[in-house]
């Protein structure tokens, strides 16, 4: 997004704004951030100049980051931003943000998803970071090409290629897991500043050993998932510190010789005037992970595991590496009955999956949402309850599968109706809420849509029945084993 930023001001068609959606808080909202930038800048305005501003059509709006922003303000935030489109429809907005978040959902946007970083792309960006280096970057290259490492096929961003960078660097290899990578990179930058100073040794504020650090580390994670924040401010990192502390048993008397450590010595936290964050939320969650693998006891695992079976779109990621460093546990206590209680809300027999019955069970109640050229803008329901959340992603799926495949035949035939619910309407820019199960008969398509929803449901069978049977493999190797 600063590269977007930076490109515009180039071009010099419009003002950019750049604004980082995770510095709102309940002391600063969208608006607040907006005039902040703006001043920076040299424009002290206020919100009555700022609409007369974004009515000259010579600004754009660029948000980055729409999932760090604190849960309890996302609607707010939603709300803020579609009040702005709704009165300044000649202002581009773009916001960045993991997939499926809430933002996805408004009918002002159209989502579109980002390009993975690919090995191709690897030299071109290297030659940015080492371009004076041409012997290191081949050999890296080598290094990344001839591994067989899992973590190569999930370097799909510019951040966490410069991670494995530094962790190459150090080590001279390539990891070979996500656990042995964030593992290294923890290591690597308790004592990257150091490594050059031969005798020396950094003695940490906590007077920790590394690993004891690790583990104070793991467990403030542990509790920042909990509290569902990325940012903090200075009250929220010195309590959730003093909650770690208590968590990991550690032997300090308070939170600012961790919080010195984290911010001066890792820089895995980034101190901004009073406020901490994370320099990527997935630092967050691996160690958060890390201390449910490791740390957490087996009362407190199995208690997570079975709120993320009601709740799993708050704990995406963190389950993702679970999935990987605690797949007993994972398959046992989350996979096998959320996978369960999916079937049961929806009174689908996962045995005897009937594709007919399938999609009327599943999709009632839930509508697509059309602009008026054709083009799926959003989905919506009436209510959100626990199986529309977890669920989310099939149908979300399926939907995208339905107008991908289709999309040009819909922009071509499609007639905005009378009886048709109108969402937002004005004279450039019309949107339409259609019953899901009808829209797809209007066009023919029932079949195909039944049989793509049958074809999901039953790899999410296969996929309980696969962990079942690791489960039981697990146990059977257990049972053998005496002393």
């Amino acid at each position: 997004m600063r590269y977007i930023t930076s490109i515009e001001l180039k071009k010099a068609s419009t003002l950019p704004i750049f604004v980082e959606l995770r510095k709102i808080s309940e002391k600063k909202s969208l608006i607040d951030l907006i005039l902040d930038n703006l001043k920076e800048i040299g424009l002290d305005i206020d919100s009555s100049e700022l609409d007369a501003l974004f009515a000259t059509g010579k600004c754009s709006l660029l948000l980055d980051a729409f999932d760090e922003i604190p849960k309890s303000l996302v609607n707010e935030t939603i709300t803020s931003i579609e009040s702005i489109c709704n009165q300044h429809y000649s202002l581009a907005v773009i916001i960045s943000s993991r997939p499926n978040a809430e933002i996805q959902k408004s009918t002002f946007f159209r989502v579109i998803n980002l390009a993975e970083l690919s090995p191709a792309d690897f030299e071109p960006l290297l030659e940015k970071l080492f371009y004076s280096s041409e012997n290191n970057i081949a050999d890296l290259l080598k290094a990344i090409h001839s591994s067989e490492s899992q973590v190569v096929d999930v370097i799909t961003t510019p951040l966490l290629l410069t991670l494995l960078v530094i962790i190459y660097k150090s080590f001279n290899e390539i990891p070979n897991n996500l656990s042995e990578f964030y593992d290294k990179l923890f290591t690597i930058l308790c004592y990257r500043h150091d490594s050059t100073k031969p005798g020396f040794k950094r003695e940490f504020s906590t007077g920790l050993t590394e690993s004891q650090l690790a583990k104070l580390f793991d467990s403030f994670c542990f509790c920042c998932m909990k509290a569902k924040v990325s940012s903090l401010t200075k009250n929220e990192a010195i309590s959730l510190t003093n909650e770690a502390i208590e968590l990991s048993n550690s032997n300090i008397d308070n939170a600012e010789p961790f919080l010195n450590d984290i911010t001066k010595v890792t820089c895995l936290v980034v101190e901004e005037g009073f406020e901490y964050h994370f320099i990527h939320k997935s630092i967050r969650e691996y160690h958060a992970a890390h201390y449910l693998k490791e740390h957490a006891q087996e009362r407190l695992k199995i208690a997570f595991y079975n709120h993320a079976s009601l709740y799993c779109e708050n704990y995406y990621q963190e389950l993702k590496f679970l999935e990987s460093i605690d797949e007993y546990n994972y398959k046992k206590h989350f996979l096998v009955p959320h996978i369960d209680y999916i079937f049961n809300t929806a009174n689908i027999d996962k045995n005897n999956i009937n594709k007919n019955n399938a999609i009327n069970k599943i999709f009632e109640n839930i509508n697509v949402l059309i602009d008026d050229n054709g083009r799926l803008s959003g989905i919506s329901h009436p209510k959100s309850d626990i199986l529309i959340n977890n669920i989310f992603n099939l149908y979300h799926d399926l939907v995208i599968f339905l107008f991908r495949s289709h999309e040009n035949k819909f922009a071509a035939g499609y007639n905005l109706n009378k009886q048709d619910k109108t969402i937002n309407e004005d004279k450039n820019h019309i949107t339409k809420e259609f019953y899901l199960l009808d829209f797809i008969e209007k066009y023919n398509m029932t079949e195909k849509f039944s049989e793509h929803t049958e074809k999901l449901l039953n790899k999410l069978s296969k996929t309980q029945l696969d962990a079942i049977e690791f489960i039981e493999k697990s146990d059977k190797i257990i049972k053998k084993i005496s002393f």
